[in-house]
């Protein structure tokens, strides 16, 4: 994909087509481009892909459950253009756009319930970049695995070497009922969107993760670092599995 360095000039601000665009701190996102209802109120320098000025808010690529793409809005005073190039790959966006969403809710970013596996689809509408090996049919996570599993897309952890990983894989925690060669009853309980490695770890951005219960019996958007060889992590009690590889290996 090629990324040109137009500008749309909005007042006294330039918002560039090939940078990000980052909040200030407590800043509402609209989900129109002239109503006052908002999806809810966003950390600082969180981060989004720039789709153009509407009606004087600047208008932002965002997600939902099924992975299409949506838009939410943004009054110009509350947010600039990064320093942050966008990537030209939808798993770097993902990791970029997850990192800046820790902290968070489901329901702040329009995903109810256990929301994990949904959140891996808001990423990809939100990228801006379309992938067909990114499952989206099912918010279940059982579902995802199985689809990866029947298409050659995962590989799971024996326990004996580090799991290779990279990101843009997709760990996914507490499976069972795992057999390659017949998939139809497999079953997880999690999963995370894998920004980094370093030596024998992986981090991930996991939705439904870590803190606190809110009305709505959600966790929220946490940060998450795992042992590639024992699929042990520091934030909850789940052990990862395997991982899945919708955007290819090395």
């Amino acid at each position: 994909t090629a990324w040109f360095d137009s500008a749309t000039i909005s007042g006294e601000k330039v918002f560039l087509s090939n940078k990000y665009v980052e909040t200030d701190s407590n800043v509402p996102i609209y989900r129109t481009s002239t109503g006052e209802i908002t999806y809810s109120r966003f950390p600082e320098n969180s981060r989004f892909v720039y789709a153009g000025i509407e009606n004087d808010r600047v208008k932002i690529r965002f997600g939902n459950a099924s992975g299409a793409l949506t838009f939410a809005y943004i009054k110009k005073a509350h947010c600039w253009s990064s320093e942050i190039e966008l990537e030209d790959y939808g798993e770097e966006r993902m990791a970029t756009i997850a990192k800046s969403l820790v902290g968070l809710y489901g329901d702040d970013i329009g995903l109810g319930g256990q929301y994990c596996e949904s959140f891996i689809h808001w990423l990809k509408g939100a990228s801006g970049i379309e992938n067909t090996d990114l499952y989206c049919d099912s918010n279940i996570c059982g579902h995802a695995v199985k689809y990866y599993v029947t298409n050659n897309l995962y590989l799971a952890r024996n326990g004996s070497t580090p799991l290779f990983m990279q990101r843009g894989h997709l760990a996914y925690y507490d499976v069972s009922n795992y057999n390659p060669s017949n998939p139809e009853n497999i079953k997880a309980a999690h999963v995370g969107f894998v920004v980094d490695t370093e030596g024998g770890n992986y981090y991930a951005v996991e939705g439904n993760a870590v803190g606190a219960l809110n009305t709505t019996n959600q966790q929220k958007i946490g940060y998450i670092t795992g042992d590639r060889l024992t699929g042990q992590v520091d934030q909850h009690d789940r052990t990862m599995h395997g991982a899945a590889h919708p955007y290819g290996i090395g």
